[in-house]
């Protein structure tokens, strides 16, 4: 924290307060009067006073030449304080653990507690508003708003999304912002609360951190769920697949230049001002990103680690960075080597490069800029637990890049005496400059002078290598040029850096080999294996380590292809191509020209075959429609025949029908006849009387004979009503007594071909069905149909049932059903027996031309199939279920209209 005076007081973990005034270092601790060496918080109250919060031994006044300790004795309700903040009347608040809320007027204690209408005991948060009411964050409790009188709790019942509250943030219109565990972050207008979640599009419902940037945009640091911005209309999500380090945001921080920076453990990312502008056009809210905003800084550019602790801002474009070993500089990126970033990795400050740095994780607060530009870090050493850091007096090279060079070339991982290789100039020159230089080659490379033997073994090794000189100082080989089998190349390279020099970072790339620049790196050597055979330059380049990036220097040299990929033997594949493509066409023309002769001859015999084959075609063709004229014939006798029985189903149950009204015909007539001899017996006997009586009889008896003959001629002008063609017209038709009139004459029909059947019939006709316009005759002759298939399935098994001699509470009794039933759009008619049922192995096969299960002579396989098309002809299906040993159901499905 700073004074009012300028001093800045650290608040350390066990080593009490350091007070830096004016260049000088105070340390203040329990042998000055401190309460506990374990300082939590520091503040300044409006008279000056300087207030410590320890962790268990209360809060620490101190006056400016003294320190006065507050425990539970003096009154404070708990000796552990969370937080301290100053009222408007400059009365003092501490947030405790366990013990409420504590207010210090300057005289005595005010403990203020769940009793008193506190939420909660346990005091994450205090902030003050800016109408001076105070609002503390509890533990479960909600949130609590104290005016000066008294308290005014908040939690869910209120709308706030969750009782355990992190942090409070009030915005720049007045809106209180409370990051909870869980339940996302509620918004607090004075009267309402505005929940956000997940569900609103909130990246995750535990809020670390807030943070309101200039535009007034709010973000969100979430656990897992990467960090949230809320323009007020809508949330915009970034997570690592937006480029985000980690979905893990510890803190949240906009620079000077509006740019907004996150700190993961998995390291920095930045949105820039540019960035942030085009996110703000194209998301428009209430939605997930699906472009790259982030620009990320991690140890593959140069960080010292990825876990970020903490971030601030120079007195100059530059922004240090602490992390877990150590602190560096953030410099803007110049050059052509900024790959698309913004920023890049300057000097490191820690243990290893020098610095009294060990790392920078002793809280989320650990470093702090003042306004001369001094940094301060606490560190997690405990000989330097606080360092001061001044980056302009820190000794500097100019901003010149270093200068880089190549020192070694390496040949299949073997080092070589390049000037022993070169023996006409070097191993047998007589010039003994010439000859000096290589064998200070020789000591260079080995370490010793090489013998006869070992040079001329060096020189068999790499016969075969082609070069055009060799540098001055570095011994390096000009117009290199290297055989297939030798293509494994390494280079050594280094930079000028007088100070230092292991701050230096480099970048290579093999322009032929490499797609793009190695990451940043302090390797000065770099292998290339099984290159392929082609022309390739070799560059690298070194970053000062002020940051600044220097020219690379480049290297040619070629790989030559084996001998069987050289041109020249590209030219004799050709060669031999083309002669081949030659030499197979001619032998494709002389074969042609001999299947062209054997293709002639075997034309003319097949010609001869076909004229004959074609007279036993013709004569086979006159027999085939002979044959399907004698089919068709057949075919219309069938149908016909088929009809015909339907018929003689019909005139049996007619001829039934009939018998009954001539019988009383005959009877009446005969009684009639014997009355009229009676009656002329009375009258010749002068019995009036008795004359009138029986001429009274026979009147009864003709009145009767002619209402049955009528009878029987309306069943004859029935039965040519059913047996004529069809008109092609519809008619109509009760649909509930025409089933009812076919099922009756079908039953008839089998009862006089056998007379010892019987069946039960059970009739369900839909009350509502109605008249329907149909083609009358045509669906009855289908319904009969139907009905003598299901008196013969009924009629069958009652024989079976009959043979197998069954108890008789298991006698069988054949039962036929007919139903009607009227739809929407269609109606139905059904037909049911309790006979055998079909095979499903035959279920599809019943609708086929002449199909029949029954015996031969006593079906024509017709039925089905003729009852099928005229039911499809009239726009309907007919349907079956069925269910082996338990019968049969066809249903017949027509259009109402």
């Amino acid at each position: 924290a700073k004074d009012k005076q300028g001093a800045l007081w650290f608040g350390t973990q066990n080593s009490g307060v350091i007070q830096y005034d004016k260049g000088i270092f105070t340390r203040y601790s329990t042998a000055n009067g401190l309460a506990n060496n374990q300082i939590r918080t520091i503040t300044e109250d409006e008279k000056g006073n300087l207030w410590f919060g320890s962790f268990g031994s209360g809060v620490c006044k101190f006056a400016g030449t003294s320190f006065t300790n507050f425990t539970t004795a003096q009154g404070l309700s708990s000796n552990i304080i969370f937080s301290i903040e100053n009222d408007k009347e400059g009365n003092l608040w501490l947030g405790t653990s366990g013990g409420g809320v504590c207010r210090y007027d300057g005289k005595r204690f005010a403990n203020f507690t769940k009793a008193d209408g506190l939420a909660r005991n346990e005091i994450y948060c205090v902030l003050k508003d800016r109408s001076g009411n105070l609002w503390f964050g509890t533990s479960g409790g909600g949130v609590s708003k104290y005016n000066g009188k008294n308290f005014t709790n908040y939690t869910t019942l209120q709308g706030l999304a969750n009782n355990v509250v992190f942090s409070i943030v009030e915005d720049k219109a007045g809106n209180l912002w409370f990051g909870t565990s869980g339940g996302g972050v509620s918004k607090f207008d004075g009267k309402n609360f505005t929940n956000y979640t997940v569900l609103q599009g909130l990246a995750g419902n535990v809020v670390f951190c807030i943070q309101e940037d200039r535009n007034s945009n709010i973000w969100f640091g979430t656990l897992g769920g990467g960090v949230s911005k809320f323009d007020g209309k809508g949330f915009t999500n970034y997570t690592v697949e937006q480029g985000l380090c980690d979905n893990v945001v510890w803190t949240i921080t906009e620079d000077r230049q509006d740019n907004i920076w996150f700190g993961t453990q998995h390291g920095l990312s930045l949105i820039s001002k540019e960035k942030m502008m085009q996110a703000s056009a194209d998301d428009g809210g209430n939605k997930d990103v699906d472009q790259h905003f982030f620009t990320s800084l991690t140890t593959e550019d140069g960080l010292p680690n990825d876990f970020i602790t903490q971030l601030v801002q120079g007195h100059d474009e530059k922004l240090y960075a602490g992390t877990n070993l150590g602190m560096c500089e953030l410099l803007p990126a110049k050059g052509a080597d900024s790959g698309g970033k913004q920023w890049s990795v300057g000097r490191i400050f820690n243990t290893q490069h020098g610095y009294p740095v060990k790392d920078v994780n002793a809280g989320l607060n650990a470093m702090f800029a003042d306004s001369s530009g001094i940094i301060w870090i606490a560190t997690g050493s405990d000989k330097t637990g606080l360092v001061r850091f001044e980056p302009d007096a820190i000794n500097k090279n100019s901003n010149s890049p270093p200068q880089v060079f190549i020192n070694r070339l390496k040949i299949n991982n073997e080092v070589v005496s390049w000037r022993d290789l070169d023996a006409p100039v070097y191993g047998e020159s007589t010039d003994s400059a010439n000859r000096r230089a290589a064998i200070i080659d020789e000591v260079n490379t080995y370490g010793k002078r090489l013998t006869s033997l070992e040079r001329d073994s060096l020189r068999a090794r790499f016969t075969d290598i082609q070069f055009d000189g060799i540098t001055k100082w570095q011994s390096i080989p000009q117009k290199l040029v290297l055989p297939y089998y030798l293509n494994n190349v390494s280079f050594e390279f280094g930079a000028v850096e007088t100070d230092k020099n292991f701050l230096v970072n480099y970048k290579y790339f093999l322009e032929g080999y490499d797609k793009d620049w190695s990451p940043a790196s302090h390797n000065t050597a770099v292998n290339f294996g099984n290159i392929h055979e082609g022309n390739y330059t070799f560059m690298v380049r070194a970053q000062s380590p002020e940051g600044v990036w220097g020219q690379p220097v480049s290297y040619a040299f070629r790989v030559l292809p084996p001998w069987w990929r050289t041109w020249w033997m590209f030219s004799v594949y050709a060669i031999l191509l083309v002669a081949s493509i030659l030499l197979f066409s001619w032998w494709k023309h002389e074969r042609i020209i001999n299947q062209k002769k054997i293709l002639e001859h075997k034309v003319k015999v097949a010609t001869n075959q076909v004229r004959e084959e074609n007279k036993k075609v013709q004569t086979q063709k006159k027999q085939i429609e002979d044959t399907l004229n004698e089919l068709k014939a057949t075919q219309a006798q069938l149908i016909q025949r088929e009809k015909m029985a339907s018929l003689g189903e019909l005139t049996a149950g007619i001829a039934h029908e009939i018998q009954n009204p001539l019988n009383f015909v005959n009877n009446f007539s005969e009684v009639s006849n014997e009355l009229i001899t009676e009656m002329n017996e009375e009258l010749d006997a002068g019995h009036l009387d008795e004359a009138k009586v029986i001429a009274t009889d026979i009147k009864q008896n003709l009145k009767k004979i002619i209402h049955h003959g009528k009878r029987a001629d309306g069943i004859v002008k029935g039965m040519l009503q059913h047996t004529g063609g069809s008109s092609g017209k519809k008619e109509l038709t009760n649909i509930n007594k025409f089933t009812d009139e076919y099922l009756r004459l079908a039953y008839h029909g089998l009862s006089a071909k056998e007379t010892s059947f019987n069946a039960t019939l059970k009739t369900d006709y839909d009350e509502s069905m109605g008249t329907v316009d149909i083609m009358r005759k045509d669906i009855g002759r289908v319904v009969v149909n139907l009905v003598a298939n299901a008196f013969y399935a009924v009629s069958e098994k009652k024989k079976q049932v009959g043979e197998a001699r069954l108890p008789e509470w298991e006698e069988y009794e054949p039962t036929v059903s007919v139903s009607t039933k009227k739809g929407s759009d269609k109606f139905e008619i059904s037909v049911a027996d309790n006979g055998n049922g079909i095979s499903l192995k035959i279920l599809d096969k019943i609708f086929q031309p002449f199909f029949t299960t029954k015996p031969t002579g006593q079906g024509t396989g017709l039925g089905l199939s003729l009852a099928y098309d005229i039911i499809k002809a009239n726009g309907g299906e007919i349907k079956v279920e069925t269910k082996e040993g338990e019968g049969s159901k066809f249903v017949i499905q027509l259009p109402l209209i």
